[in-house]
């Protein structure tokens, strides 16, 4: 799933996750990909658009 206007790849979904997911991404801040902040969904993110592999690794610690 590429979640917009974050920029968040999620993977490794089930129906199941559907309403965790929905609610961690409406109440997240609507700041496009130079957000810097908190992963969208954590156990299932796998990346963000528009960032390089250092800033993916860092934003993974």
């Amino acid at each position: 799933m590429l979640v917009f206007p974050h920029g968040e790849w999620l993977g490794q979904l089930h129906p199941e996750h559907a309403p965790k997911i929905l609610e961690e991404i409406l109440n997240a801040p609507r700041k496009p990909l130079q957000f810097t902040g908190k992963r969208i969904c954590q156990e299932h993110w796998r990346g963000r658009l528009g960032l390089d592999k250092q800033e993916q690794l860092n934003l993974l610690l």
